[in-house]
């Protein structure tokens, strides 16, 4: 048996002995850690009045402490936060009688919970540090009872602002809607803000003596979030947007919809009649990446009606090809419930879309036979569905579709093209090493809508190869070896994948 075996054995047993036996006669090993580690409740002094947390750290002496006396702040808080995250969609629910979408858990699970870094009156209980590696643990206590102290008069305040927001805004309601809209914004800042807090009360103050502390102003909070929930109601059944024009337009990939993007906002009045509603702030929504709108948003004019231009239209895996248009008063705030209409268009695949392909490929400035970069190529965006059109590398027209402008190709090509994909190689000697010729290869895509000769380039990365041969016959092999595949790569990566359907996932 070697030293390594029998070291191997000494382990293992060491580690199958019951705690405190020693091996060979050694010293005990180390006591269990404390189980206040991994559940900071089962410790004596965490009882229903002081909630406690457990932070650790890696360094030494007071420094070490300090660390982990914020980590068992941290952790304490992110506690409470996951308490009043279910308290507030279980009270929200309570609160709205009529369970419609104005105000419900959905805006409850938007509200951004903060994590407090320091609490009040909280202090050390008990440390211990590993004799393993010397990290130390601290547990920390927090009595209730203080929390409660600091943050009811915050409540208390918050309450009455929140409450003068939306009195104003109810004010406003019958003489300036787009007013009481802006003032409805603000208010539900705030109201978020104190519902979080009435909810963090509620759940430190769990039994507590502060339980009928609170029980005021958190019926006050209750009552102000179903005031808000009910005007924003009122103002929602009276606004009405609506398309006017440019749904169901069919675009380009990389291009633009045919037709602007035309919404009409109308406001009923005291007779019940819908009018014109100027001066409403717009914003028009899709997937990131998906297209541009010019202008990205803006207010409707005095016939009520606003109109966009949608271009730079791209697939955008598992989101719909459409446009959603509601009122804008903050993307920090966005007022549930009021009115909101979508804009669906079609993009083409693969099979709809017809390509011409040009090539040609250069070693330095001479010409290298481009034959099979045009070929495999085609056959590429052929076995993706495209129907592909080429000249040889030979004809004059090849060469003069490579060079011409991108807004003389439509009157050259014809209106049954709908793009011209311009490949180019570029092969450029670089060095010579044990025998070889070393070549630099950069392969260029250009892709031209003809409807409105927009081009948009597809990159390729560089590329090297060597061969036996410096002249243009090394180049070509260099170009098909090399430099083709990458560009293959680039045609799946950058241009093809824009025609493959997906399922959408978003309503």
């Amino acid at each position: 048996m070697t030293v390594r075996h029998v070291a191997h054995l000494l382990i293992v047993a060491a580690a199958t002995l019951p705690a405190g036996c020693g091996l060979l006669g050694g010293d005990a090993a180390p006591a269990a850690p404390p189980a206040w580690l991994a559940q900071p409740a089962q410790h004596p002094a965490c009882d229903d009045a002081l909630l406690c947390g457990v932070g650790t750290s890696q360094l030494r002496g007071t420094a070490a402490i300090e660390q982990a006396r914020r980590g068992g702040l941290q952790q304490i808080s992110a506690s409470i936060l996951v308490d009043v995250q279910s308290e507030i969609v279980a009270a929200t629910r309570s609160v709205l009688e009529n369970g419609e979408a104005q105000w419900t858990e959905d805006l409850a699970e938007n509200i951004t919970l903060r994590s407090d870094s320091e609490l009040p009156a909280a202090r050390v209980i008990e440390t211990y540090e590993n004799p393993v590696n010397g990290d130390t643990a601290v547990l920390v206590g927090v009595p209730r009872l203080a929390l409660v102290d600091k943050w009811l008069p915050e409540l208390e305040s918050a309450v009455g602002q929140a409450d003068e927001l939306v009195r104003q805004a109810t004010a406003a309601g019958d003489t300036d809607p787009i007013q009481a809209l802006t003032m409805l914004t603000e208010a539900q800042r705030t109201v978020n803000s104190v519902w979080v807090l009435a909810n963090k009360l509620r759940v430190v103050a769990n039994r507590t003596s502060a339980s009928g502390r609170i029980a005021g102003p958190f019926n006050r909070t209750s009552s102000l979030v179903g005031s808000l929930a009910s005007e924003i109601t009122r103002h929602a059944s009276s606004m009405r947007l609506t398309i006017v024009s440019g749904d169901g337009q069919r675009g380009r990939i990389r291009g633009h919809l045919p037709a602007p993007l035309l919404v009409e906002a109308t406001l009923r009045n005291a007779e019940g009649e819908w009018r014109p509603l100027a001066g409403l702030p717009l914003a028009f929504h899709a997937a990131p990446g998906q297209l541009e709108v010019q202008p990205a948003g803006g207010t409707t004019g005095p016939d009520g009606r606003l109109r966009v231009l949608a271009s730079a239209l791209r697939r955008v895996p598992g989101a719909r090809s459409a446009v959603r248009v509601a009122p804008d008063f903050g993307a920090d705030s966005a007022l549930v419930g009021l009115p909101e209409v979508t804009f669906r268009y079609t993009l083409p695949n693969a099979a709809d879309t017809r390509i011409l392909l040009v090539a040609e490929a250069t070693l330095d400035s001479a010409a290298v036979p481009g034959d099979d970069l045009l070929s495999s190529l085609a056959g590429h965006l052929g076995a993706a569905g495209f129907d592909v059109q080429t000249y040889s590398p030979g004809d004059t027209r090849n060469a003069q579709l490579m060079r011409a402008p991108a807004t003389e190709l439509a009157s050259m090509v014809g209106r049954d093209i709908d793009y011209v994909l311009r490949a180019s190689g570029h092969i450029t000697p670089s060095s010579d090493s044990g025998g070889l010729h070393w070549f630099t290869a950069l392969g260029e895509f250009e892709a031209i809508g003809l409807d409105d000769a927009s081009v948009f380039p597809l990159a390729t990365p560089t590329v090297k190869g060597a061969h036996t041969n410096a002249s243009v016959e090394g180049a070509r092999r260099v170009l098909l070896r090399e430099l083709l595949p990458v560009m293959r790569q680039t045609l799946d990566e950058q241009f093809i994948v824009d025609f493959i359907e997906h399922t959408p996932t978003s309503p």
